[in-house]
């Protein structure tokens, strides 16, 4: 049946077995509906953060120089620490919430 269909897509079987695999994979990705939400929120503090280094960027191109080097990289840093808690804090959930699913079967 498989290499019948590979021969009909024009694949050779390795090939078609391995488009089969990648989009039946692509299918299951969606998230929960809680997860999505936190992904969301992850996003959204990824934007921020690119947003505030461009604007650095652009003002510091503005007037030539970088007035506080050492303040820029604690911004970013602190930044940074803000999106792990927010990675860390979603992964407990995630984690929280598929062991009371898994509990309740």
């Amino acid at each position: 049946m498989i290499s019948k269909s590979a021969k009909t897509s024009g694949l050779p079987v390795a090939a078609f077995v391995k488009r089969l695999a990648l989009q039946s994979f692509q299918q299951n990705r969606e998230a929960p509906e809680e997860i999505a939400e936190q992904l969301a929120d992850l996003e959204r503090v990824i934007r921020t953060i690119a947003n505030n280094v461009n604007q650095m960027a652009r003002h510091s191109n503005r007037i030539g120089q970088v007035l506080d080097e050492q303040e820029v990289f604690l911004h970013i840093r602190d930044l940074e620490l803000e999106l792990k808690d927010a990675i860390s804090r979603a992964v407990s959930q995630g984690n929280a919430n598929q062991a009371a699913r898994d509990s309740g079967t």
